[in-house]
């Protein structure tokens, strides 16, 4: 019996292979472009089940920070910080640069103070006053304190770092009209915060899951990718209220 003859199916060739594949892959790459572009894959996607707003904090460590990217980097993102001093005398190099840009965008704006353990809360007022302007619709002043050069392993003394929070706080406020936000790790909200200033919006930072105790702002990451700087890598937070309550928060 003879056997059935199998029909071998003729390889495609280059040219067939091409037409087929290459219109499907122009297809994927501008796709791809068009969500890398609109900042579905890299920038500020991730935000804490629960929240809807969304800020972070520049300083010259991004470099040139372009507001209107920044700004856009996502829907959620709606305030921005920038560092604007440190200490008795140090003036963050790009504050007027992103004081002034910063202005033209639609997220709500304020400038904070890195304290210094080593100066007098007086000084550190001054420095901060006499950089910082006073304008309507900023957000209120914040002071970031953080342990340096091993200070978290022999804490400064508990009376002084309050006495000179104490005096740069009250000038501040009296400067700006606003209630000062402490921008602390739980270790020094408990330290210096708790016992005497109460009643004081807190910003904490250090915590990668939800804080136990209250806050106003929750920085969550530290490297999240947001557009606009010359540095990619933002520290992002989340306001503890839905966007209604953040747009008549007025700290």
């Amino acid at each position: 019996m003879a056997r059935k003859k199998i029909k071998v199916r003729k390889p495609l060739n280059k040219e067939k292979i091409v037409a087929i594949v290459g219109p499907i892959l122009v297809l994927l790459i501008a796709v791809l472009f068009f969500c890398w572009k609109s900042g579905y894959f890299s920038f500020g996607t991730t935000i804490p089940k629960g929240y809807q707003v969304q800020g972070t904090i520049v300083s010259s460590e991004q470099g040139y920070i372009d507001w209107q990217d920044l700004a856009s980097s996502n829907k959620n993102l709606a305030f921005a910080y920038m560092k604007a001093t440190e200490g008795s005398s140090y003036e963050d190099d790009r504050f007027d640069n992103n004081w002034t840009n910063s202005k033209a965008t639609a997220l709500r704006t304020g400038a904070y103070h890195y304290f210094s353990f080593d100066s007098s809360g007086e000084t550190q007022a001054s420095n901060f006053i006499n950089n910082v302007p006073v304008e309507q619709g900023r957000l209120g002043p914040a002071i970031m304190i953080e342990f340096y050069n091993g200070k978290d392993k022999n804490p400064p003394n508990e009376e002084e770092v309050v006495a000179n929070l104490t005096q740069l706080k009250t000038s501040l406020e009296e400067q700006y009209g606003q209630q000062v936000i402490f921008y602390v790790s739980e270790k020094i909200y408990h330290l210096y915060i708790e016992d005497y200033f109460p009643n004081q919006p807190i910003w904490l930072y250090g915590q990668t899951s939800q804080p136990d105790l209250k806050w106003t702002y929750w920085e969550y990451d530290t490297e999240e990718k947001l557009k606009g700087g010359a540095k990619k890598e933002f520290p992002v937070s989340v306001f503890n209220g839905d966007s209604k309550q953040f747009s008549g928060f007025e700290p």
